[in-house]
């Protein structure tokens, strides 16, 4: 696999995950509240690692636009992920990325490190926070 490459198997496609996720998770926001990250480590012997969503609302801007902010935030997870903890073999961490206060009024020219302090300041507080022993 590539160094920075994010495979199919680290996203998170089934309704089942979603649903506990968006049920159960923890929420955390980025101190200017740009995005919203909800958590959930799971204990499955059969997977094990960090699997991600990325979403952003329709309310959020055109197609084009709510396309756009989905890369970037894979681009910072792909180049970013050594920020997270380190789990357990049998571990997973479920983690739903969304934009919170970024919509394309607002912020109608999104760049990279716009959102990269946001989740590197993630990184830190998911390693504070109780979720991961």
């Amino acid at each position: 696999m590539k160094e920075f490459g994010l495979s199919k198997r680290e996203i998170i496609s089934r309704k089942r995950e979603i649903e506990v996720l968006f049920q159960f998770g923890k929420t955390f926001y980025s101190s200017q509240k740009k995005i919203k990250f909800l958590v959930y480590l799971t204990e499955n012997q059969f997977e094990h690692g960090v699997r991600v969503l990325f979403s952003v609302p329709k309310k959020s801007g055109k197609a084009f636009w709510r396309n756009r902010i989905k890369r970037l935030m894979r681009e910072i997870f792909r180049h970013n992920r050594n920020e997270l903890p380190v789990l357990q073999q049998n571990q997973t961490l479920l983690i739903a990325f969304l934009p919170y206060a970024i919509y394309q009024k607002r912020f109608p020219n999104v760049k990279l490190l716009d959102i990269e302090k946001e989740f590197l300041e993630f990184g830190k507080i998911i390693r504070k926070s109780e979720i991961i022993p």
